[in-house]
């Protein structure tokens, strides 16, 4: 086999995809955004909640969370042996996997705070200041063709979503249940901050063997 044929091929298997990884990943994440809605709605049946603490069971509800983890176990190997095929080095992929990590936990802490937005202190009501971090987001995580002519567009694109999420993260204050003014609510990472301290954890112990 000639060197062109061996790019060729080489080419062909880094732009093909696992289809049912996808396909599971997209069911599963339309799955946590119907059964995060739920539990603001009451009169549903039990299977449509999670299973209280006490039960000895599980709804499918519950299996949201391990199946993003199961999702995420089989990724980080295909995504890792991806981006060395592509002749990254050991240190830009370190890179992304502490960005990617460090990016979910900022989204659980995001999520996990949202709902605990004063108006009166911050400046802002709850869903402007949901609305805006979300577009901010997408803003940072927008992805653009890798091209001399898009390059300026995707920079500008995430400067703004992070000067945006910057602002809406100094102008936030909570009232705790004293009655005190506060900041950021740590202790809750929520799934998507679990979820990015577990990619850290497994994408270290891969790239360590």
């Amino acid at each position: 086999m000639t060197q062109d044929n061996q790019t060729v091929e080489v080419h062909s298997q880094e732009a093909s995809r696992i289809q049912s990884i996808d396909i599971f990943r997209g069911m599963n994440v339309l799955a946590m955004i119907f059964v995060d809605n739920l539990g603001f709605v009451t009169g549903l049946p039990w299977w449509t909640y999670h299973m209280p603490r006490e039960a000895n069971g599980m709804t499918y509800v519950d299996m949201v969370f391990p199946a993003f983890l199961f999702l995420m176990g089989m990724s980080i190997p295909i995504s890792i042996r991806s981006r060395r095929a592509k002749g990254q080095s050991r240190s830009g992929i370190w890179t992304h996997a502490v960005v990617r990590s460090l990016s979910l936990v900022g989204l659980g802490l995001f999520v996990s705070n949202a709902p605990q937005v004063d108006a009166q202190r911050t400046g802002i009501s709850f869903p402007w200041w949901a609305a805006l971090g979300f577009i901010a987001i997408a803003l940072v995580w927008m992805e653009f063709p890798e091209s001399d002519k898009h390059r300026t567009t995707s920079g500008a694109s995430k400067f703004v979503g992070l000067a945006m999420l910057a602002g809406l993260i100094v102008i936030f204050r909570r009232v705790t249940p004293e009655g005190k003014v506060a900041w950021l609510d740590f202790p809750d990472w929520e799934i998507l901050g679990l979820l990015g301290w577990a990619y850290l954890s497994v994408s270290t112990i891969y790239l360590s063997l």
